[in-house]
């Protein structure tokens, strides 16, 4: 999926995934729902959403819930405020393989 926000280009297909949270329902469970964070080569952070009609990304359209995704990009300092908030549907092992990592692009980027 690709997407122009503030005139730049994001694109799952050319950016780099870092790190994907999701609840382990099957995609065809109507509560199925992920976020995967990318960064570009310019060091941007984005998510790509996907979820069923019956989470937060439920889109309403003629009285029908629908599946829904989207792309929205997050700052920099949000990058470790959502791997917060979705910690409990991210293994442990992948945070502390992908944590360094992301502290790292922070820091050079802010220097």
């Amino acid at each position: 999926m690709n997407k122009i926000i503030w005139g730049k280009l994001y694109d799952t297909e050319k950016a780099d995934l870092l790190i994907s949270a999701w609840n382990w329902l099957s995609w065809s469970d109507f509560r199925y729902f992920s976020e995967d964070l990318y960064i570009t080569k310019k060091w941007n952070f984005f998510i790509h959403w996907e979820g069923g009609p019956l989470t937060k990304y439920v889109v309403e359209s003629w009285s029908r819930r629908n599946w829904s995704e989207d792309i929205f990009v997050l700052d920099k300092k949000d990058v470790l405020n959502w791997l917060e908030e979705n910690s409990k549907y991210i293994s442990k092992s992948e945070l502390k393989e992908i944590l360094p990592l992301i502290k790292n692009k922070i820091e050079i980027e802010e220097a």
